[in-house]
Order: C-alpha cells, then sequence, then structure tokens
C-alpha cells in the first residue's frame, strides 16, 4: 500500500475523479431501463405494476448487496469489488437488450441490483485509502455530484437512443459504454487501492448481528427508526394504490382563441387495462 502523501495533489484529483466517473455510471444505469418501459410495455403487453416491480427487484437486490459489500471490500480489496459490480451493470444492461419478454428481465435486473449495491462501500474505502484528510470534504462532494450528473443523463440518453433506433439497441449501446468505462477504470488500477482488513476474516454477519444485540445501542435505535421510516413509506404506497381511481388534472395556458383548457386523465388502477393508450397519453387526442 502506498503512503499518501498531503501534497500528492495531482493523485488526489485524479482518484477524485475515477471514483466520481464510477459512480456517475452507477447512478446512470439505475435509470437506463425505466424510461424505456412506455415501450417495453407496448412490446411485451404488460401491466405498469409489472414494470415497476422490475425497479423494486433492482434495489431490493441492491439494498442487499450493499451491506454484504462491505464484508466483501475488507476482505478482498475494493478495487476487485467496484470493477465486478461495474461489470453487471454494464453486462446485464447489454444482456436485457436481448430479453425476448418482460419476465426474462428479472432475473437481469437482480443481477444488475448486485453490481450496483457494491458501489459505496467500494468507493469511500478507496477515497478515505487514498485522498489527502484536507481533501476528503471535496472527495465525498465530487462523488455526490457524479452521481447526481448519472441520475441527469440517464433519462436523456436512453430515451433519445430508443427514438432514435429502438429500444434494443438504446440499452446495447449504453452497456458498450459501461464496459468502456470498466476498462478505463481497471487501466488505473494503481489508483483503485484500499486498506486491507487483516482481520476480515473474523467479520462475519453474526458478529455485527452481536454488536447490535449488546444493550440499547444507537445500532438498533437506528435500524428501529429506518424499520419505522420504511413501513411508513410501504403503508402510503400501499394507501395509494387501494384507494381507487387518481385523477391528473392538466392545465395549459390557453387555447388559440384564448379560452383556458383544462383536461383531466382517470388512471384506473394501475394494470394498464384500461384508460388512456401510450400516444394518448403523450400527445393528447
Amino acid at each position: 500500500m502506498e503512503t499518501v502523501s498531503p501534497d500528492s495533489f495531482r493523485r488526489d484529483v485524479r482518484v477524485i475523479g475515477l471514483i466520481g466517473v464510477a459512480h456517475a455510471f452507477s447512478h446512470f444505469f439505475q435509470l437506463a431501463l425505466p424510461p424505456l418501459f412506455p415501450l417495453l410495455r407496448v412490446e411485451f403487453d404488460v401491466s405498469w405494476a409489472l414494470l415497476g416491480l422490475l425497479v423494486g427487484v433492482f434495489y431490493g437486490a441492491s439494498g442487499i448487496t450493499q451491506f454484504v459489500a462491505g464484508f466483501a471490500v475488507d476482505r478482498f480489496g475494493a478495487r476487485p469489488v467496484l470493477l465486478g459490480g461495474l461489470g453487471l451493470l454494464a453486462g446485464g444492461t447489454m444482456v436485457a437488450a436481448l430479453a425476448p419478454g418482460a419476465y426474462w428481465l428479472f432475473p437481469i435486473v437482480a443481477l444488475m441490483g448486485v453490481g450496483n449495491g457494491v458501489f459505496h462501500p467500494c468507493d469511500f474505502a478507496i477515497l478515505n485509502a487514498n485522498v489527502a484528510p484536507q481533501r476528503l470534504g471535496y472527495a465525498y462532494s465530487t462523488h455526490g455530484v457524479g452521481g447526481n450528473i448519472g441520475f441527469a443523463l440517464a433519462p436523456i440518453v436512453s430515451y433519445a437512443l430508443a427514438a432514435a433506433f429502438n429500444w434494443r439497441i438504446a440499452l446495447a449501446c449504453m452497456g458498450i459504454a459501461g464496459l468502456i468505462a470498466l476498462g478505463v477504470l481497471a487501466s488505473q488500477r494503481t489508483y483503485l487501492t484500499s486498506h486491507p482488513a487483516h482481520d476480515a476474516h473474523t467479520h462475519t454477519l453474526g458478529g455485527s448481528m452481536a454488536i447490535n444485540s449488546k444493550g440499547a445501542q444507537k445500532g438498533p435505535f437506528c435500524a428501529g427508526v429506518a424499520v419505522k421510516s420504511s413501513l411508513n413509506e410501504l403503508s402510503q404506497l400501499a394507501e395509494l394504490l387501494t384507494s381507487g381511481p387518481v385523477t391528473i388534472t392538466l392545465r395549459s395556458s390557453g387555447s388559440p382563441d384564448g379560452t383556458p383548457v383544462q383536461q383531466e386523465i382517470v388512471v384506473d388502477d394501475f394494470s394498464g387495462s384500461d384508460g388512456l393508450d401510450e400516444e394518448e397519453a403523450l400527445y393528447g387526442d
């Protein structure tokens, strides 16, 4: 492990830039598929609920993996875990372009979620190991900005490629871009080091649970707050989905003769069985 000098500004900039790009691709791939849902719904003749479940599977796998990835980073180092995660995201996106049906996308997005879940443990381990302490604040900020840039670009790129070609080519192109980024990161491997945990073999799930079980400590309290918050969110979502038709009111500045225009769209039950088709929903009459 190389010792990081406080004056190694150039090295710090490179490490921060590489991690920012990696995090941008993580967020980019999170929104690569959802903008294409209207096209997938038409081609595969499935409901909005099923397509939404794809997103749930992705983030469920990502959340579980993010916890486990911490142990993997301690034992194997951040670099191989990070490169493996980006490989799963990029490769999964390319494989999704070949899906013959919507149900084939479920195992694909699950694997993509696993790939997405490794980024935060890896990114922060690399930044903490390589960036001088006085520049860690900038490093964390750049990390967050990179993720937001990925979120901002994904819908634009995804929809633009699908509009110009089709959704399969769009996914393939985005997957190829991810593989190129993977190659660039792999070529900069000397900047993606992390401090090894020499006692990583003792870091187990049982040990972590034992820490949280010792009295009324902050860990259980925070976990309880998180669980309660999650249950509240799920309760609100369930109430929305079961409360009957949802009315969306659209208002424009007016018709050509100056008469105000108001249109209401009723979304019946999120099943896609009734209501407007895609063309009406997007373009009106």
